[in-house]
């Protein structure tokens, strides 16, 4: 089973795009491959209390509450660590309201509590007879941990630009920051720098058109998601993912991030 949806909070709505809750045993598969997406996510194992996954510098493990920084490379996971896991993915820019800032959490797997100080999210989750409950109280949880809930209108606008190809020069220019000042600025909201949060949703936006069945071969994929050929995309999938396209298999029913192993 899979459930998501938007906050229902208009004040979260801003930072938080998604909330969702998987439950499922049997998968198929034992392990996964979870591709870069440059979004910060807040993940609540409710099947037992770890957390853990190999990443490019090695394993790692926490308490079954933790805050996943917004990754810009791969790591690898066993499914067994998803038969039943709540999260919360937020937008650009979006956990600064409850968590530090982006560059401070990149590519790791913080411990909740060593973020949040009794905030006993995974016994209040539990508690919860439904589903939806849950998310409910998710939402409550964020919420309650809000130190600010003002959003930060250029960071959402410049996210918007890189995503949609515009150069990094013209985003900055139209900010009116030095590089390095934008550089910073962007690191602290996004997590990575603008270039490879740029290369990493031109990425996703592949990723969307290769599991929508699309009969289009790979030159007509690699324009449509803004690469300059073919050979350009095919070097920039093994760059950002471990693997060529062609290896690549998202796991049922589309879920795009997490690549097929084993």
């Amino acid at each position: 089973m899979f459930l998501a949806r938007r906050p229902r909070s208009a004040a979260l709505r801003p930072f938080v795009e998604q909330l969702w809750l998987f439950q499922g045993e049997g998968l198929g598969h034992a392990r996964e491959r979870i591709l870069p997406s440059a979004r910060a996510q807040l993940l609540v194992n409710l099947a037992e209390d770890r957390l853990g996954a190999t990443g490019w510098d090695g394993a790692w493990s926490t308490g079954g509450a933790a805050l996943q920084g917004a990754h810009d490379r791969p790591f690898e996971l066993e499914t067994r660590m998803q038969r039943a896991v709540v999260g919360a993915v937020f937008r650009p820019g979006g956990q600064l309201p409850f968590f530090p800032p982006a560059d401070a959490t990149r590519n790791q797997h913080v411990p909740l509590d060593a973020l949040w100080a009794r905030a006993r999210l995974r016994e209040r989750l539990l508690e919860a007879p439904t589903p939806a409950g849950r998310l409910d109280v998710l939402e409550r949880v964020l919420l309650e941990r809000a130190r600010h809930l003002s959003a930060e209108p250029a960071l959402a606008a410049a996210a918007a630009q890189l995503e949609a190809g515009l150069p990094v020069g013209a985003v900055r220019d139209a900010l009116g920051a030095s590089h390095r000042r934008f550089v910073a600025w962007a690191r602290r909201g996004l997590g990575t720098s603008p270039k490879r949060y740029q290369r990493v949703r031109r990425l996703q936006r592949l990723l969307g058109r290769m599991t929508r069945g699309s009969a289009a071969g790979w030159a007509a994929l690699a324009a449509e998601a803004g690469y300059a050929d073919q050979a350009h995309l095919i070097r920039e999938f093994r760059a950002l993912t471990g693997m060529t396209p062609t290896a690549y298999a998202a796991r049922p029913p589309g879920d795009v991030n997490h690549a097929l192993l084993e």
